[in-house]
């Protein structure tokens, strides 16, 4: 049995990240907030972007720029929050059921008092379990390692 440094150091040298200080270490699901509306996150290692439970996605252009507009709805206070942002890029998602073509938008995402500008993919996840997976790319961004483990580790207030 590999020793818990050994793993993290692993994690590093996978991701190709070199930091100075250890990782946060975070479990499989997390409490934590996109824009201010409180959801359970999911984090991935199996993936590369991360993805966010849109409804009622509208593509449109704005000022020679693509833009979507989507409504992400909250369990824990039973709203439905509209937002339109640019796409930054549109990514080819592949899973069990073929693959498909999503926009991807930045979010301004909230985990452990600590916040970040990260990419979403837009896609209806009402049928998936948590409406927030957070993938490869936003966990290397939080200098982040997932204990598979452990859930809900962290305890913070995004409000600041």
């Amino acid at each position: 049995m590999m020793p818990k440094w050994g793993a993290l150091l692993l994690m590093s040298l996978i991701t190709g990240v070199a930091h100075s200080s250890e990782p946060q270490i975070f479990g499989w699901l997390e409490h934590g907030e996109i824009e201010g509306i409180a959801l359970d996150f999911k984090l991935d290692t199996g993936a590369d972007t991360s993805s966010l439970d849109a409804r009622s996605i509208r593509e449109f252009d704005q000022d020679g720029k693509h833009w979507a507009s989507f409504v992400v709805p909250s369990a824990a206070d039973g709203e439905a929050h509209r937002f339109e942002r640019p796409i930054v890029r549109y990514a080819l998602v592949r899973g069990a059921g073929g693959s498909e073509r999503r926009p991807v938008v930045r979010m301004t995402v909230c985990l452990a008092d600590e916040q970040y500008r990260e990419e979403f993919t837009l896609n209806d996840r009402s049928k998936m379990s948590y409406p927030v997976l957070i993938g490869r790319s936003t966990l290397q961004h939080m200098h982040a390692a997932v204990a598979a483990e452990r859930q809900y580790t962290r305890q913070g207030d995004c409000a600041n």
